[in-house]
């Protein structure tokens, strides 16, 4: 789930040392990779910051709705897609609106490997051009909107500093503490008839 988004015309400032990106990533699930794929899509430089060094890490599958395929679509990403293990055509249940499953459509629908899925559209993004710091810690968190500064640290490398315009945290609901840095939003895909 993607929590937090911010976004601010101005341009980044730079210190000696310092990186610049348009936008800093924090999470490399498959919300965190498919947000810095569509980010680097619109022509923003894009930094992936992923705190396990096991990840993807091995977890059930993953049923992708009809609307995921979409975006998968969008993100020019069939590839990836193409090579993970997945059912398709197969009716799932899912736990979403009530107590009840609802039984997903089959058309469109799959279920894959979530680990296999996550480490394919890590490899695309990565292949894209997208910076990837793993395992990594964000240690601070200064700056304002438009101009943040981000201390970062791999193992027992030394602290690295990195400049953002803008940051979004998609670390998932079991990240631990937040570091708020903009009002809450949402984030939200439809198809309008």
């Amino acid at each position: 789930m993607v929590r937090r988004v911010h976004r601010h015309s101005r341009p980044s400032l730079m210190r000696d040392g310092d990186r610049a990106f348009d936008a800093l990533v924090i999470g490399a699930g498959p919300a965190g990779v498919c947000a810095a794929l569509r980010l680097q899509q619109l022509g923003r430089s894009v930094m992936l910051v992923e705190s396990s060094a096991m990840w993807p890490r091995p977890q059930v599958g993953e049923a992708l709705t009809p609307g995921v395929r979409n975006i998968i679509e969008l993100l020019d990403a069939n590839d990836a897609l193409a090579a993970v293990p997945h059912v398709t055509h197969a009716g799932s249940r899912v736990l979403w609106r009530s107590q009840q499953p609802d039984l997903l459509p089959q058309a469109g629908s799959a279920i894959v490997d979530r680990s296999q899925f996550g480490a394919a559209l890590l490899a695309l993004a990565q292949h894209r051009g997208i910076a990837l710091e793993q395992p990594a810690r964000l240690l601070q968190l200064a700056g304002a909107a438009g101009d943040w500064r981000v201390s970062l640290q791999r193992g027992n490398e030394p602290v690295r500093s990195v400049r953002a315009r803008f940051i979004l945290d998609a670390s998932g609901r079991h990240a631990g503490p937040r570091i708020d840095c903009a009002p809450r939003l949402a984030a939200l895909w439809a198809e309008v008839d």
